[in-house]
């Protein structure tokens, strides 16, 4: 049973190539731990959130390895409640505005890294999907005008290309790739283009007066869906259907903000002409 085999064992089960790497990296951090995998899972300076994806790391893997005993063992481990320690709050529509003429006008990054910073802002798509696109999806998105992929879980994604088609054509204006990750790093392998992206978007950013520490890709994702909830009246299954969520419950993390600005408007308006 080896760290590589069980990164072939997810796929096999339906998880993207980055999920299994992530998977694999937890297992191996906790392994490497002084208190082993327990150990990991008891440190303080972890995140709520990254304590969970670890213990879900850790599962995986007793499934693979057929450990009952440490599975037994994570049984009884009790995590925190799923709280961030500091709130990831959405772009504000002027940061976001700044970005996107920025991402289009910046004479510094590359046609194929302008694309994917594009088509993040405008559309909400995640890295590791568009990293993962082939040419002949490309091609034929700007063809149809419909984009077909296979999302996170290999879901068959179908999305209409309209507000974002400029972006697939400078891709499609490439030769020589058979992912969009070829493009982006010499590598081609998608976690060294997805740092890539990241570097792309804190430059742009700061020429945007974004601060660099501020910006990471799925903050895009984060800012997209808030402004698209706002847009849709607060219609929390519009944003699932939009971008292809399995069920609301994921929607709703959104929400708060939506429901934040929604209720500083209601204080202000009860408030006009008191002053």
């Amino acid at each position: 049973m080896t760290i590589e085999g069980f990164k072939a064992w997810l796929v096999a089960r339906g998880r993207t190539p980055e999920t299994a790497q992530g998977y694999a990296g937890d297992v191996t951090a906790a392994q490497l731990h002084p208190g082993g995998p327990l150990g990991r899972l008891r440190m303080k300076s972890l995140a709520p959130k990254t304590l969970r994806r670890v213990m879900a790391s850790l599962r995986a893997w007793c499934k693979y390895t057929h450990d009952t005993v440490l599975l037994e063992q994570l049984s009884d481990i009790r995590l925190p409640p799923p709280n961030r320690k500091i709130p990831k709050m959405p772009l504000t529509k002027e940061q976001w505005k700044a970005l996107v003429l920025e991402i289009n006008a910046a004479a510094y990054i590359s046609h194929a890294e302008r694309a994917v910073l594009g088509v993040m802002i405008v559309r909400g798509l995640r890295i590791g999907d568009l990293l993962r696109l082939e040419r002949k999806q490309v091609l034929e998105a700007v063809r149809t005008g419909e984009l077909v992929y296979k999302g996170k879980g290999s879901k068959l994604i179908q999305v209409g290309t309209k507000t974002f088609i400029h972006y697939l054509q400078l891709l499609a204006k490439e030769d020589d790739w058979n992912t969009v990750s070829d493009l982006i790093s010499a590598s081609g392998k998608p976690k060294s283009s997805a740092q890539q992206i990241s570097r792309a978007l804190k430059s742009v950013g700061e020429k945007a007066g974004i601060s660099r520490k501020d910006l990471y890709p799925h903050r895009l994702r984060r800012s997209y869906a808030v402004m698209f909830l706002e847009a849709a009246g607060g219609d929390l299954e519009k944003l699932r259907a939009h971008l292809s969520w399995a069920d609301l419950s994921t929607a709703a993390m959104y929400s708060d903000h939506n429901k934040k600005d929604l209720l500083e408007k209601l204080s202000e308006d009860m408030l006009k002409g008191l002053k």
